[in-house]
């Protein structure tokens, strides 16, 4: 019994391994831009960027926790070796 959850702690770890992130996006209505969820900035505001981390973004937004609650909310979580491109990957919709 020991082994059988030795090994199944392995597989469990080795799975989520393949991935060094998560995080939420949106899209935005006109552009179809997807701006992803960083962080808040304070209690009102949330930090949106361009990239899917905070150190390849390019463009970031604050904006309202209203206003990005709005919007559809899409989950993603990023392998480590990309298969496909992040943007052509189907994801979770909250």
């Amino acid at each position: 019994m020991l082994l059988s959850a030795r090994n199944t702690f392995k597989e469990f770890i080795k799975k989520f391994n393949k991935c060094i992130s998560d995080g939420f996006y949106i899209i935005e209505v006109n552009s179809d831009k997807r701006w992803y969820v960083f962080h808040p900035t304070d209690k009102d505001n949330i930090l949106l960027g361009n990239k899917e981390s905070v150190e390849e973004a390019t463009e970031f937004r604050i904006i309202e926790r209203e206003k990005v609650l709005e919007h559809t909310i899409y989950y993603i979580r990023v392998p480590k070796v990309l298969e496909e491109p992040v943007e052509d990957r189907e994801d979770y919709v909250i």
